[in-house]
């Protein structure tokens, strides 16, 4: 064995050695997902920094920023809210039948 411990050069390729073709250690998009989640939450981040006087940002900073959340909380899931008149209730009638 050559010295320092480290093994021979003896196996070469193997049928069935390594990593299988198209292999990724996370699927692109979650990763891409992921990244994205992580930069919005950076954005966020400064410009709540900005407005509690913490750092200085110049308005292009908070414009691109403006521009950057657009774009990727527009794919965020939405929640529709629905009311009846003038933000009311809608009436809503519920059959039960037993032994049908």
């Amino acid at each position: 064995m050559p010295s320092g411990g480290a093994r021979p050069n003896t196996g070469g390729k193997r049928p069935g050695a390594g990593r299988k073709t198209g292999f990724t250690a996370l699927s692109s998009s979650y990763a891409r997902a992921v990244i994205e989640s992580i930069e919005t939450k950076k954005i966020i981040t400064r410009l709540m920094k900005h407005v509690e006087g913490d750092i200085e940002l110049t308005p292009s900073q908070v414009s691109a920023a403006k521009i950057l959340l657009d774009k990727s909380l527009s794919n965020a899931p939405t929640r529709t809210e629905i009311s009846g008149e003038d933000g009311g209730d809608i009436p809503v009638a519920i059959k039960v039948i037993f032994g049908a």
